[in-house]
């Protein structure tokens, strides 16, 4: 059988289009989450990753707000590398997650008293969305569930 990855132009007009997801706490010996995530460019995957976290997240809305913010630095990482090789992004790019509470963290400031424990580095994801650089929105789970058969059947 033979495997290919396929560029084609995305249907919705967007450079990147970036799925991010975490499973709390995931890991049996430590009770840390994974986080992970995909950037696609067009129809075809240029990016992704799956790693533990460094922390332990309190709540499947912490494990979700870290995958985002791993993501949304992903994001920003390629829109400078497109900048500097001449084709700055025009638009936003979308980070799709599937917690409705963890992108209400990264847009609303008023969120911050649940999640002040949290280190503050993990904050730069609101500064981005607030910046008009990422716009995070809520994914289909069907969509993301997909995308997680697809590639767990492709590592097998």
């Amino acid at each position: 059988m033979d495997l290919k990855l396929t560029y084609l132009p995305s249907s919705s007009g967007e450079l990147f289009t970036t799925f991010t997801d975490a499973n709390h706490a995931g890991n049996p010996d430590n009770g840390r989450s994974t986080s992970g995530y995909i950037v696609t460019m067009g129809t075809g995957a240029i990016s992704w990753a799956s790693k533990l976290q460094t922390i332990v997240a309190l709540s499947t809305t912490e494990a979700e707000f870290v995958a985002a913010c791993t993501a949304g630095q992903e994001i920003v990482w390629l829109r400078t590398l497109l900048s500097e090789l001449g084709f700055p992004p025009a638009s936003l790019s979308t980070l799709l997650a599937d917690n409705q509470s963890a992108i209400q963290v990264a847009k609303n400031p008023e969120h911050h008293g649940r999640m002040k424990h949290l280190d503050l580095r993990f904050f730069w994801l609101r500064d981005q969305v607030q910046e008009g650089v990422i716009i995070e929105a809520r994914s289909k789970s069907e969509r993301q569930m997909r995308w997680k058969a697809k590639s767990s059947a492709r590592s097998e």
